[in-house]
């Protein structure tokens, strides 16, 4: 018997470890947040380019 994608999803619980393409997202997420300062405040940001 061949299950349809509905019914295997239906089926699916996630196993709750972190997989690693997760993780490896994760660490490319926080870098390209870090490289381009966008964890920092918007307001903090602004007054900076207009000092600059």
């Amino acid at each position: 018997m061949t299950m349809t994608d509905m019914e295997m999803d239906a089926e699916w619980k996630p196993s709750g470890k972190i997989r690693p393409q997760s993780t490896m997202a994760q660490a490319f997420s926080t870098a390209l947040d870090s490289a381009f300062m966008l964890d920092s405040d918007v307001n903090h940001l602004s007054q900076t380019i207009d000092q600059k």
